[in-house]
């Protein structure tokens, strides 16, 4: 994953300890993944959402994968204690 995520995309708080907040500009997600660094899928999220609980998953680091329908979009996510 580029240290560079797309400018598009903005992750709010990251690092995070529960709640992440996420705006893309360009379109609505359809679905959102969080993804361990191997690339499992550890959640999946589908709809219109603009926020995603990690709490519940140990201290880390992730990729967040945003399908818009169109294209998808990743970015590196930050879960601290």
């Amino acid at each position: 994953i580029p240290d560079e995520q797309d400018a598009d995309l903005v992750l709010f708080p990251n690092p995070t300890t529960g709640f992440v907040r996420i705006g893309y500009q360009q379109r609505s997600p359809q679905k959102i993944q969080i993804l361990n660094t191997i690339g499992n899928v550890l959640l999946e999220v589908t709809g219109n959402t603009d926020s995603i609980n990690i709490s519940h998953l140990p201290s880390g680091v992730y990729i967040i994968r945003v399908d818009t329908g169109t294209r998808f979009v990743l970015a590196k996510l930050v879960k601290a204690q």
